[in-house]
């Protein structure tokens, strides 16, 4: 579930746009000052965002690669189980045709 958009960040595209206005006109227009001072703060507010994705995405990188090293370890017990049961199963089966043949090629008594 992604985090609710910090109204402030929202904002950010729309003062963008109007710093790039201002920054391209003659005269710096009304509230210079303000204008200023809420682009700092989404700066500041964008840095913050930023900085908290960078923390997430870490988290995760590190999750990830610990699913990677358990399905890795699962995989290689998973090999090594499939070996000893197909190994067994080959034992049981080798001492079955074995007692067959021995049964088959033993000598009867006559009673």
């Amino acid at each position: 579930m992604p985090a609710p958009v910090d109204p402030l960040l929202a904002q950010v595209p729309a003062l963008l746009d109007e710093l790039r206005a201002r920054c391209e006109a003659a005269e710096p227009g009304e509230w210079p000052e303000e204008l200023l001072l809420d682009g700092y703060a989404a700066a500041l507010q964008l840095e913050g965002a930023r900085r908290r994705l960078r923390t997430e995405a870490l988290e995760l990188s590190q999750q990830e690669l610990e699913l990677a090293a358990q399905e890795q370890q699962l995989r290689t017990l998973l090999a090594a189980w499939r070996s000893r049961v197909a190994s067994v199963a080959r034992m049981t089966t080798d001492a079955a045709e074995t007692a067959a043949s021995a049964h088959v090629t033993s000598p009867r008594r006559n009673a």
